[in-house]
């Protein structure tokens, strides 16, 4: 006979009195045993903690609460990182503050950084986890993470790319569930997609839900099922300033996501139409949007030690055997070829009415530092 070790749960006749209690009644009971559940988690993941880390911790487990063995492997690891990388999660849980949904949130976020960042981590966030949802928790971890390894950035997404991987989960009646697990900006575009042909296919009168026409497109594309669809086109929106888009800053966000590799933000942005987004200094609230969108421009980019992202290459082209630099063509005197034409000097244009000049004429456009009121003023 299992010992209960002091939990014998409430009194029966509370489940008697619960029809009659008030509304706030009920509302303070819901969050008495909310709180009492998470300190009894706590306490069976401290047990977990204890076990060792020998593999068959988590089959000794499975086999004790009847578990999966995923789910116990899963729970493990959860206690395991509480117990040794996460005091404060761990102690909001004892509380009965934090259930363990939300820890894992915690715990998941910081899998990657080493012991001491994410203790720190977990010093930050502690105090404010208790409050928020899952969601919530999960944005929060990883801009804090991001706060604390800015440089790791980069590594840690490596790591995590290297677990992508697609499963089948097998479901009732008939169904199953097909789980991808790709990096963000993937997801999202395949995403988008088929979101976008799913309306479009909506629009046309279509009877299905939206939910059903998104299954059935993806399994159309999957299977390479003949059907009207649009050529591979999506949108995701990616958030970095200019210092980031220069190399000179590494923060970047993508919408819905969160913070990103720098690396990964300028990479996307050099194939994208890009818009200006004005926002406060110190708050970061859009104060304006441009109303026009631009084509980022490639150019050759200088590589080595002293270079910084985004930098010109200055250098001559290889010589040596087999290596011979292209000649330029003749075009005779007062002409050019069309390639150097952008190279010609172009006065600065004088100011007009309604236009203010916040930096000197010192470009070759003579179009930096210019402001528009009421309209975007990107060159």
């Amino acid at each position: 006979m299992t010992e209960n070790w002091g939990f014998s749960g409430p009194d029966p006749e509370l489940y008697d009195r619960i029809a009659d209690l008030d509304r706030d009644g009920k509302l303070s009971l819901l969050a008495a045993a909310e709180a009492c559940s998470n300190v009894c988690q706590a306490v069976k993941l401290a047990v977990m903690a204890t076990l060792g880390d020998a593999d068959s911790v988590a089959k000794e487990v499975a086999l004790e609460l009847h578990y999966g063995a995923r789910q116990a492997e899963g729970q493990v690891s959860l206690a395991r990182d509480l117990a040794r990388r996460l005091p404060g999660t761990f102690g909001a849980m004892r509380r009965g503050e934090l259930d363990p949904y939300r820890a894992a949130k915690v715990a998941d976020q910081t899998s990657v950084p080493t012991d001491g960042q994410a203790r720190e981590v977990d010093a930050r966030v502690a105090g404010k986890i208790t409050t928020r949802d899952a969601t919530s928790v999960r944005r929060l971890v990883n801009r804090t993470v991001a706060r604390v390894d800015p440089d790791g950035h980069a590594r840690r997404r490596e790591e995590r790319e290297r677990s992508r991987k697609v499963q089948l989960c097998h479901e009732d009646d008939g169904m199953a569930t097909l789980y991808a697990y790709l990096p963000e900006e993937i997801a999202a575009t395949i995403y988008t997609r088929i979101d976008r042909v799913a309306r479009g296919l909506r629009s046309r009168g279509e009877e299905r839900t939206l939910d059903e026409l998104r299954a059935d497109v993806f399994s159309d594309l999957c299977l390479g099922v003949a059907c009207e669809v649009e050529p591979p086109r999506a949108e995701v929106f990616v958030y970095l300033d200019f210092l980031t888009w220069t190399g000179l800053r590494n923060e970047a966000e993508l919408a819905g996501h969160g913070p990103i590799p720098a690396q990964l933000a300028r990479e996307i942005a050099a194939n994208a139409t890009i818009r200006r987004v004005i926002t406060d200094p110190l708050t970061g609230t859009p104060i304006d949007i441009g109303r026009h969108r631009y084509r980022a421009v490639r150019r050759h980019q200088r590589t080595g030690p002293g270079t910084r992202p985004g930098m010109p290459n200055t250098r001559l082209p290889p010589t040596g055997p087999g290596l011979r630099p292209r000649p330029r063509p003749t075009l005779g005197p007062g002409r050019r070829h069309r390639q150097h034409q952008s190279l010609r000097p172009v006065p600065p244009r004088p100011p007009t009415e309604g236009r203010t000049r916040l930096a000197p004429p010192d470009d070759r456009n003579g179009d930096a530092g210019d402001h528009y009121p009421g309209r975007s003023h990107l060159p």
